[in-house]
C-alpha cells in the first residue's frame, strides 16, 4: 500500500471515531464516494477498534499507526489509563 493512500486511511479512521458510532456509516459513504476498497479498508479497522473496546481490552481513545520492520502496517490502541501497554488492533499490508 502506497503512503498516501494509508494517510487517506488514517486520516478518514480518526474522523469517523470523532463521530457517534450511528453517524459513522453515512460518514463513510460520502467520504469514501465510491471508493469501495478505501470504505471496506477504513471500516474493517473501525470494526476492529469497536470490538476491542466493547471487549474492555483497550481504554477509549484513538488507535495510532506504526509500521513494522518487515514493512507491514500496524494499528495498536493503548491499553491503559497510564499510557504503559499497547494492544496490537489490527497487522496487514
Amino acid at each position: 500500500m502506497k503512503p498516501e493512500r494509508w494517510h487517506q486511511i488514517d486520516r478518514l479512521l480518526e474522523e469517523a471515531l470523532e463521530r457517534d458510532a450511528s453517524d459513522r456509516p453515512a460518514f463513510l459513504d460520502q467520504a469514501c464516494a465510491g471508493d469501495e476498497a478505501l470504505r471496506r479498508k477504513v471500516k474493517t479497522l473501525l470494526d476492529a477498534y469497536e470490538q476491542a473496546v466493547l471487549e474492555k481490552r483497550l481504554v477509549q481513545g484513538p488507535p495510532a499507526f506504526s509500521v513494522s520492520p518487515d514493512g507491514r502496517w500496524i494499528l495498536y490502541a493503548q491499553l491503559d489509563q497510564a499510557g504503559s501497554d499497547v494492544m496490537l488492533i489490527e497487522n496487514f499490508r
